[in-house]
């Protein structure tokens, strides 16, 4: 799972596509679309995007096919096609993962092998992902940090610098939390990967967030400094081998738990501290 390419921006349908599509050559636009079409039809969690300047199909926001147009052919072509069973021969390509298969109007082509491909390019994807469990907190992280950056980035420092009753933190403070929180476990997470069991030191949050100075910190520097490392963050832990994930981690006093429990934790604090942020 290591190094697992995610496009976060991946859509259902992306109109920009079928523009690129109508713009091709006729016999070499007709190929890409037909292929293009068919891992569309994979299944209903097929995303799309345009990556690279080709049509890229992903399941969620994990790549697996892309059409490609060239001035003689159009290309099929696979994320992580060395990998996959090609017994008729169709894959070309000499890189660690991609592979693609040339496609020439007029030329013969074995469309029932080419079908086939597209099936089992989708079926490895879905495997990938369903293979660590951690994965699915790395989605579920990056989707709550896009949908309520949204919202707070358009927030004014009114808004939020006003202390809570009784002199708990303004939401501003909140979110330097999060911050903090989001290195700390970064760390944690990379760490766990080079030392079994990991020691770590906890760290004083009201001490961190005074040190920071985060009541005096733009709003709008804050929320991308959260975004951004949340971003890296998920990355991290879709990188993390899925051996690691037992790996005990000991946190201040917390008794040691395996990386995995650390990981979902991260999430359950992360929506915990965004409700009292957004309902406040």
């Amino acid at each position: 799972m290591k190094g697992m390419l995610r496009f976060p921006e991946a859509v259902a349908q992306d109109p920009a596509i079928d523009v690129w599509l109508e713009r091709q050559a006729p016999e070499l636009g007709a190929i890409a679309r037909t292929w293009f079409r068919r891992m569309r039809r994979c299944g209903s969690d097929v995303r799309e995007l345009m990556h690279d300047g080709c049509p890229t199909a992903c399941v969620g926001d994990a790549p697996f096919g892309y059409v490609g147009v060239y001035r003689a052919h159009a290309n099929v072509g696979f994320f992580y096609g060395a990998e996959l069973p090609d017994p008729a021969g169709l894959l070309e390509g000499s890189g660690k993962r991609m592979r693609h298969v040339k496609v020439k109007p007029g030329k013969g082509l074995d469309s029932s092998a080419l079908d086939a491909l597209i099936d089992a390019a989708y079926a490895d994807i879905t495997q990938r992902l369903a293979a660590s469990p951690v994965l699915d907190v790395a989605r579920t992280i990056r989707a709550e940090v896009e949908r309520a950056s949204a919202s707070l980035r358009e927030w004014q420092e009114a808004d939020v610098a006003r202390p809570g009753a009784g002199g708990k933190w303004s939401r501003k403070e909140i979110l330097g939390h999060l911050i903090d929180s989001a290195a700390n476990n970064h760390q944690r997470i990379v760490r766990a990967q080079f030392s079994s069991p990991l020691v770590f030191p906890g760290y004083d949050q009201v001490a961190w967030v005074e040190a920071n100075a985060y009541r005096t910190r733009g709003w709008g520097e804050l929320v991308e400094l959260w975004a951004v490392l949340n971003s890296h963050l998920a990355a991290a832990i879709e990188s993390v081998p899925q051996a690691k994930l037992a790996t005990p981690v000991a946190i201040g006093d917390h008794e040691p738990m395996p990386l995995e429990w650390w990981i979902t934790d991260y999430l359950r604090h992360l929506r915990h501290h965004l409700e009292q942020i957004e309902r406040r």
